[in-house]
């Protein structure tokens, strides 16, 4: 069953190394923050000693284990078998997001064949090996690697795959800094209004909204982006203000654009600002 392993030996190393996937597990401190897994593939991942590894980061839509590495740096990373003896593997450690513009980055990158998609390189110095029965995981037959992201990024060249991660990658969801300017990492949140002005007829429309957009709001206030929310009176007229709490106002615009009173049109209008409060 369960052992506590005291470091990645030769054989774990070759059983590491016949895998064609592996898990990634992050999460912010907060207990608000979303806790993050992800799938991983390809010729990405490398042990480098006995309680050190690596895996090349590729460009993708989210930017997760980033932004939680840059805050406190936990991370686990699971191998399973899916084929042969059933066995469990987890390293536990520090991680770091290594980015081209780090020193160390060509000395690691060496290490990987060359990826065109290639975003960072995430170092772990691992701090606990375990492996586990894994008798309950399922047979899959490996049928040969996904060729769709190295041809995306090869299509996108440089100057499109930069673009792409100043508009996706910059900051996780719960609005970490992950790819984002050295420069702005280390800014302290701001607040900023986010008004709503809504169209006539307003209250019969938005009934079958109503229970998404309360989802949508209370999931904010439960984060810590949103402050307070409510709607104006005198008049009232369903216009709203939403108080938040923000690094970047496109973290508010981005909660307006999903909002579902605004996607349904319900919100006609609505203005995003920042609000200069005393210390």
């Amino acid at each position: 069953m369960s052992k506590l392993l005291e470091k990645i030996d030769d054989r774990l190393a070759e059983f590491i190394g016949k895998q064609h996937v592996f898990f990634v597990a992050t999460a912010p401190i907060g207990p608000a923050g979303h806790v993050n897994v992800s799938p991983k593939g390809g010729e990405a991942f490398r042990v480098l000693g006995a309680m050190e590894v690596a895996y090349q980061d590729y460009t993708g839509s989210g930017a997760e284990t980033v932004a939680h590495l840059r805050e406190n740096g936990r991370i686990a990373i699971m191998f399973c078998a899916f084929e042969g003896p059933p066995m469990i593997v987890r390293l536990h450690g520090h991680g770091q997001a290594i980015t081209p513009d780090d020193s160390r980055f060509a000395g690691l990158a060496a290490r990987f064949p060359p990826n065109p998609g290639t975003r960072a390189l995430i170092h772990v110095t691992v701090t606990r090996v375990s492996s586990s029965c894994g008798f309950s995981v399922p047979f899959y037959e490996y049928q040969g690697p996904r060729e769709l992201l190295d041809a995306w990024a090869r299509q996108q060249g440089q100057e499109k795959l930069e673009a792409y991660r100043k508009n996706k990658n910059e900051w996780s969801i719960d609005h970490l800094p992950a790819f984002c300017p050295a420069s702005e990492r280390s800014l302290p949140p701001r607040h900023f209004l986010l008004f709503y002005e809504k169209a006539p007829g307003y209250a019969e429309a938005q009934q079958p909204w109503e229970a998404e957009h309360r989802r949508h709001v209370e999931a904010a206030l439960r984060d810590g982006r949103v402050l307070l929310a409510g709607s104006l009176d005198n008049p009232s007229d369903g216009s709203a203000l939403l108080v938040f709490r923000a690094q970047d106002p496109k973290e508010v615009e981005a909660f307006a654009a999903a909002d579902p009173y605004v996607r349904q049109g319900i919100v006609i209008r609505w203005q995003a600002r920042p609000w200069h409060t005393l210390p």
